[in-house]
């Protein structure tokens, strides 16, 4: 082999061994909570506050605050705050409806700014300095959330954490939506991986819950600064205080949202997660580049030397899909060997895509704003 092939073999051996040691790590290093047996009737349950900004949700909101009516926690022991940030379809409507229906439920219209810009940062802020719980979930409009998703939470919060993340998945539908959920699966398993082994990753604005005293000590979403990706920007204050956090990885906290169903908005979703990306600790951003350089690396390498490429590919595919494989079982969902291969070429189209789109010097669209 000459000099480039020397060097793609080193990057196609990256992405393997990473894929291998993921696997190895998730069944080997995987760390869960589990509180012990509680008495129903003596367990004083927490006060819980849930957050919720919307804008422009009509399709979504309602789904998703019913499944936080149907929670296995006492009615009287939560309280579900939406924010409604200058909705331009029905979604205030449908709230104020839901309202009425949810003793729980506290609908917000905002419409003044008290962060350095507008957006969902903004909501939230306003939205926590009315809150009476001493834990803080947080979660988006378009997810819904499992019946014992609060309780787990602060179970776990109890534990010992400052702040934790739950799981997050993908309603499938049409292969652009079922491709789009294995990579969230593949994604969050990461974190998962990473997180166990004490490295301080992510938190996920869908799934996220904390101690209040937590959240007030960094000031909250009014005292960090402005973020377009704000949970990342919130988790980091947070462990930074020395706060621990932990990733729940169990069904009891399998939140379900919306995939995207067009190119341009995935890309200026990820444009916008990049933000943030680059911000991420230097294992997690190596896994992030050297996955979106594989696909051009892996057709070079395969017209220098055709027998080594393909080998190399081939090696890849089957770690990488060993590793989804277990990350999805161990959630309960199967996952089909049919999105084998369309899932290897749209990681790779999207990855390098979304890259390339992130370094074109252009502000990010977000929920019909420009940022």
């Amino acid at each position: 082999m000459n000099l480039i092939e020397y060097i793609l073999t080193g990057v196609v051996s990256f992405v393997i061994l990473k894929n291998i040691l993921l696997l190895i790590l998730f069944k080997k290093n995987f760390k869960q909570v589990i509180s012990g047996d509680r008495n129903e009737e003596t367990y004083d349950f927490p006060f819980v506050s849930v957050f919720i900004a919307a804008r422009d949700e009509e399709n979504s909101i309602s789904a998703c605050i019913k499944s936080i009516c149907n929670q296995d926690y006492p009615t009287e022991r939560y309280e579900i705050i939406a924010g409604n940030d200058n909705s331009a379809d029905d979604t205030l409507t449908i709230l104020r409806k839901l309202e009425s229906e949810s003793p729980n439920l506290c609908v917000c219209d905002i419409t003044k700014v008290v962060t350095e810009k507008p957006g969902k940062i903004n909501v939230l802020a306003q939205l926590s300095d009315k809150a009476q719980g001493e834990y803080f979930l947080f979660t988006d409009a378009d997810t819904m959330l499992p019946p014992a998703w609060i309780r787990t939470m602060v179970n776990v919060l109890q534990s010992g954490y400052g702040v934790v993340t739950g799981t997050t998945l993908l309603k499938p539908g049409g292969q652009f939506g079922h491709l789009q959920n294995i990579e969230w699966g593949m994604t969050i398993s990461t974190i998962k991986v990473l997180s166990d082994m004490g490295v301080r990753t992510t938190s996920i604005g869908n799934n996220m819950g904390m101690l209040r005293t937590a959240y007030e000590y960094v000031g909250g979403y009014r005292g960090i600064p402005f973020s377009l990706t704000e949970d990342f920007e919130l988790y980091r204050h947070i462990c930074n205080s020395g706060y621990k956090a932990f990733h729940i990885f169990q069904k009891e906290v399998l939140a379900i949202s919306r995939p995207v169903y067009d190119v341009y908005a995935l890309l200026s979703q990820r444009k916008r997660w990049m933000y943030g990306a680059f911000r991420l600790p230097l294992p997690m951003l190596l896994i992030l580049i050297t996955d979106a350089m594989f696909l051009p690396v892996i057709f070079l390498f395969i017209v220098l030397n055709p027998v080594y490429g393909l080998f190399f590919w081939i090696f890849k595919l089957c770690a990488q899909w060993l590793f989804i494989y277990y990350s999805f079982k161990r959630m309960q969902i199967k996952v089909s060997l049919k999105h084998i291969i369309p899932y290897e070429f749209y990681q790779g189209i999207i990855n390098l895509a979304a890259l390339l789109y992130f370094l074109i010097p252009s502000g990010v669209a977000w929920k019909g704003r420009k940022y």
